[in-house]
């Protein structure tokens, strides 16, 4: 892969500029935003993302039409909360959940390992850059782009339900529900991106990268391992999203006879859990290729 594709000439030598002077003082935030915007500009020229939006835009307009033909059922069940949130947030739920993560794993193991195999990596770090905020800026653009395929997936969504079956009557609770499932499915994408960064770190080439997220992928959405795990199993990206989705299956997120803040008291701390999962998880990549003499 060329240069260009990694980081281009004009962005290293911002980097070297602006990142630091002859006193050593640091813009770590300017240079992790700028690897960052440089990251997210990488996957937005890969091919597999005009695919990974056609899939999601079709599966939007077909729940979206198809929504007009089921509401009459919805409306049926007693003690389900809002229709229109159910219908609207619950159909994407599943495969946007499925889909992200793992756009998420994929661009997570292929940014560390597509620039290890380049060596464009010895050329960034030829500056004086330090290799953490190389890594941090890296995971803050892939998980840039997962926020965005998130809200554009969620809020494509929400229009074609209201373009089929007009406005919803509880606006509010729709909006403030809708910003909480891409604040949770983000943090997961976040989580498992890291993960498989850290399998990028690990693996020597593109194909044992490969394989190891795709059995990763299965273990976690099948659930071969985890349900072996007991307790354990808490520490699995799935399994903390779902549990963070519908607490203990009495205050789920979409369910409007449960009260936004009963459900957001009782998912809080297994989000506060997440959040400390990724940090770790970031920082355990960081002192990884920190101490790494392969770049």
């Amino acid at each position: 892969m060329p240069l260009p594709l990694f980081i281009g000439h004009s962005m290293l030598h911002g980097i070297y500029e602006e990142g630091y002077s002859m006193t050593g003082n640091q813009n770590v935030t300017g240079i992790i935003a700028k690897i960052a915007l440089n990251e997210l500009g990488r996957i937005y020229k890969s091919p597999f993302v005009i695919i990974i939006y056609i899939i999601f835009i079709v599966n939007i307009f077909l729940t979206g039409y198809g929504s007009q033909f089921f509401d009459q059922a919805w409306v049926s069940q007693p003690g389900e909360g809002d229709v229109f949130i159910r219908i609207a947030i619950g159909d994407v739920f599943y495969y946007t959940s499925l889909f992200c993560a793992i756009t998420a794993m994929f661009f997570g193991v292929l940014s560390v390992l597509d620039d290890k195999n380049s060596h464009a990596l010895n050329v960034l770090l030829s500056k004086p850059v330090y290799r953490r905020d190389v890594l941090i800026g890296k995971f803050v653009g892939i998980n840039l782009f997962s926020i965005i395929l998130i809200t554009v997936t969620l809020a494509g969504s929400l229009l074609m339900h209201m373009l089929f079956n007009g406005i919803p009557g509880l606006m509010d609770e729709l909006l403030i529900r809708a910003v909480s499932l891409i604040a949770i499915l983000s943090m997961e994408c976040a989580l498992v991106s890291g993960i498989t960064m850290l399998f990028g770190l690990a693996c020597k080439n593109l194909l044992e990268g490969v394989a190891v997220t795709i059995t990763f992928l299965f273990v976690e959405w099948e659930g071969s391992l985890t349900r072996y795990l007991g307790s354990f199993k808490i520490l699995s990206p799935h399994e903390l999203y779902f549990t963070i989705f519908h607490v203990d299956k009495a205050k789920l997120l979409i369910d409007t006879t449960v009260p936004y803040y009963v459900w957001l008291s009782a998912a809080a701390p297994y989000i506060l859990f997440m959040l400390l999962e990724i940090i770790a998880i970031v920082a355990l990549n960081c002192i990884i290729f920190s101490r790494s003499d392969e770049v």
